[in-house]
C-alpha cells in the first residue's frame, strides 16, 4: 500500500503534519461543536482557505501517486474535529455519500469537483436511483466549500495531465463515528460507509518503519 509514496513525499507528509498544528490548534479554539453558526463555519473557512494558499505548499512534493491516501493529520477522538491530507490521482467520481456533520473541503493543488445530488421531489418512497445531480463546484488552488450534514455529494479529482490532486477536508466529527451512507443509484441500494480509507499518520509512519 505505501510502496508508491517516494522517500521525499514521505518527508513532505511529516513537514506538513508539523505546519497543520497551528491550523488545528485555531479551529479547536473556535468551539464549532456539532451545529455551529453560519459565522463560525465562514471563520473557520477563511483560515482553512489562509492553510491552502501558504507558501509551505510550493515545496511539498507533488508527484503523481497512483492511489488515493486519506492520512489523518490529527487525534480527532482528542480534538473534536478531523483533518484530512489527501493525497488524490486523477479519477472518475466516487460513490455518493453523505457525512453527518458539518464539513469544509479545500484544494491546494491541481482540481478537485464536488457534485451535489439530491432528490427530485420529497416522498417518504425517494430511492438512490432517483438521485439527480444538482450542482457542480470546481475548486482550484485556494478555493474552499463548505458542505451541510445532510447533503450528498461525490467527489472527482485531477487534471486533463493525471497529475495528483492534493487537498485539505476538515469535519466537525470523527468520520468514523458518524454512521454516514453511500448510494448507489444503479443498484438502488444506500448502505453504511465502510470508512475503510482512511490512515492515520502515526499509523503510516509506524508502518514505514517496521
Amino acid at each position: 500500500m505505501l510502496s508508491t509514496l517516494t522517500s521525499e513525499q514521505l518527508l513532505s507528509i511529516q513537514q506538513s503534519h508539523r505546519f497543520l498544528q497551528p491550523l488545528i490548534n485555531d479551529i479547536k479554539s473556535l468551539n464549532m461543536g456539532i451545529n455551529p453558526s453560519s459565522r463560525k463555519i465562514d471563520l473557520c473557512k477563511n483560515r482553512l482557505q489562509e492553510c491552502l494558499l501558504d507558501a509551505f505548499w510550493e515545496s511539498f512534493n507533488m508527484a503523481p501517486t497512483s492511489q488515493e491516501y486519506d492520512i489523518i493529520m490529527n487525534k480527532p477522538e482528542h480534538d473534536g474535529i478531523m483533518l484530512l491530507l489527501i493525497l488524490c490521482p486523477f479519477q472518475p467520481p466516487q460513490n455518493i455519500h453523505d457525512h453527518r456533520t458539518w464539513a469544509i473541503i479545500g484544494n491546494i493543488k491541481n482540481e478537485e469537483i464536488s457534485t451535489e445530488w439530491r432528490y427530485p421531489h420529497s416522498s417518504s418512497h425517494q430511492q438512490p436511483q432517483d438521485l439527480i445531480p444538482a450542482k457542480t463546484t470546481r475548486l482550484g488552488p485556494g478555493d474552499a466549500l463548505s458542505i451541510q450534514p445532510e447533503t450528498r455529494h461525490s467527489i472527482s479529482s485531477g487534471s486533463p495531465q493525471h497529475e495528483t490532486a492534493i487537498c485539505l477536508h476538515l469535519y466537525g466529527q470523527d468520520l468514523r463515528t458518524t454512521k454516514r451512507r453511500i448510494y448507489l443509484p444503479k443498484t438502488n441500494q444506500s448502505l453504511p460507509h465502510p470508512n475503510d480509507e482512511f490512515i492515520c499518520y502515526e499509523s503510516l509512519f509506524q508502518a514505514v518503519s517496521d
